[in-house]
């Protein structure tokens, strides 16, 4: 009977284990990012593994000569997936043409982690590369001349690891109380 109980309680302990089954997250860090009038970008943004959607972001642009630093927070701002390019995302207040906004457009889709490069070929229209502006006509605008994302997965556990989880430790609950009903009834 002993021996039964344990086998039991190891087997549903090793059910309730997590599984290597995940959705996940990709965080991104702006590296070395670089305008034409000296100013910077950093900060980080996420995404979605699977299909690249910007999910938050915390942006600091500094001053150049053309444009004044901004900072652009989830909070205030929406992110807007491919707007102008493949690869890319625009980040502004209320709608795409708020005032200021920037865009981030990239070589490699934002859905595998690792290093990827800004677009900042003077050779590609204006839309397909990193920009800032600093209105929606985009008059006073400002060129990414360098710099990447470095991406890094964060693993997320998945409902159904949780669920699991938790019926391996309802029965060990249920087998320990099992264990006081039998020495009961025996003493």
């Amino acid at each position: 009977m002993k021996i039964k109980s344990i086998t039991l309680a190891v087997g549903l302990l090793l059910f309730a284990l997590p599984l290597p089954s995940f959705a996940s997250t990709i965080v991104w860090t702006l590296s070395g990012v670089t305008f034409e009038d000296g100013g910077a970008a950093s900060g980080m943004f996420a995404t979605d593994s699977t299909t690249g959607a910007v999910t938050s972001f915390n942006i600091v642009t500094t001053p150049g000569t053309i444009l004044g630093g901004a900072t652009y927070g989830s909070g205030t701002y929406s992110a807007f997936d491919n707007f102008f390019s493949p690869n890319s995302f625009a980040i502004a207040a209320d709608n795409a043409l708020a005032l200021p906004f920037i865009n981030f457009a990239f070589l490699n889709a934002l859905n595998s982690a690792g290093t990827n490069p800004l677009q900042v070929s003077f050779d590609l229209p204006a839309e397909q590369v990193a920009f800032e502006c600093s209105d929606n006509t985009c008059e006073v605008s400002r060129f990414a001349t360098a710099g990447s994302a470095i991406g890094v997965v964060e693993a997320i556990p998945e409902p159904s690891t949780w669920a699991m989880l938790i019926v391996g430790f309802a029965g060990l609950g249920f087998l320990s109380y099992r264990r006081k009903k039998q020495s009961l009834q025996l003493a």
